[in-house]
């Protein structure tokens, strides 16, 4: 529950960017690679105890924050590597709602999550398909902390 209290005073001055690369502190990268590991020992589908108790959760990585906030850009070339970002983060998030792994706090109305989905969809093209943009315009994430994502 520190570190995104770390990626936010990070991010408090507008001007730097890649807390994951420049900010983070070794022993939050242990910490994570512990976690994965002790994930990775449990991995299978959703842990159905998770998709019980939603609105107790919170989220598993810590940099989840990090890699939304990395997504503010200016020029036409970190443009360009923003669009790529925003692509790359939609899968990562997809992934973390699919194993329950984020608190259903995200969607909160000003989120910094629903802020990003709100730019994500200014940049991408209406006509745009995902799992993860059906989930956010039929506003199937109000059913998420009772365990139903309807995400695939």
């Amino acid at each position: 529950m520190v570190e995104p209290l770390d990626i936010a005073e990070y991010y408090r001055d507008s001007d730097k960017r890649d807390y994951q690369t420049h900010g983070r502190s070794r022993h939050y990268i242990l910490l994570e690679k512990w976690q994965e590991d002790d994930a990775e020992k449990l991995k299978s589908s959703p842990n159905n105890k998770k998709k019980q108790n939603v609105a107790g959760i919170l989220t598993e990585n810590s940099c989840f924050w990090a890699k939304l906030f990395n997504d503010g850009t200016s020029s036409a070339v970190e443009k360009q590597l923003a669009k790529e970002n925003l692509d790359m983060f939609e899968h990562y998030a997809l992934n973390q709602l699919n194993n329950y792994a984020v608190s259903p706090e995200i969607f909160l109305k000003e989120s910094s999550f629903i802020k990003w989905w709100e730019t994500f969809q200014e940049i991408i093209e209406t006509s745009h398909d995902s799992p993860l943009s059906d989930f956010m315009k039929y506003e199937r994430y109000l059913q998420y902390e009772k365990g139903s994502t309807f995400l695939r």
